[in-house]
């Protein structure tokens, strides 16, 4: 993977990927958005004797992650989410489900020609 430039609803976000010593915010982190820098960046891991076998699979998966974050972001949605009280747009989990879930639904739209 390499980096590259993004279109999040009209902003362009720069997608970088860093070893976890090139980027302080990776230091506790496997990924992160930055909506201010309009910066996401994506740790490169290097295999470990507990690292998941696809690193690249992994690494895909956290990208997808923090591109949701991005859309977020530029949409509106993080800015009132604490008006409910669990704060649904900033929920890790729910940032999780739709960044695993979209590229199902991706091809099930494009399968049906509805997109």
């Amino acid at each position: 993977m390499q980096d590259c430039k993004i279109n999040v609803l009209g902003t362009k976000y720069s997608l970088f990927f860093r070893k976890r010593d090139e980027d302080e915010g990776l230091k506790e982190n496997d990924g992160y958005c930055d909506k201010t820098s309009k910066e996401l960046v994506i740790c490169v891991h290097e295999p470990e004797l507990n690292s998941v076998k696809n690193l690249e699979v992994y690494e895909k998966k956290v990208a997808r992650h923090e591109i949701i974050h991005a859309f977020i972001e530029e949409s509106g949605l993080s800015e009132n989410t604490f008006i409910c009280k669990e704060g649904w747009a900033k929920n890790e989990e729910m940032v999780d489900w739709m960044a695993a879930q979209l590229p199902k639904i991706f091809v099930a739209f494009s399968k049906a020609d509805v997109m």
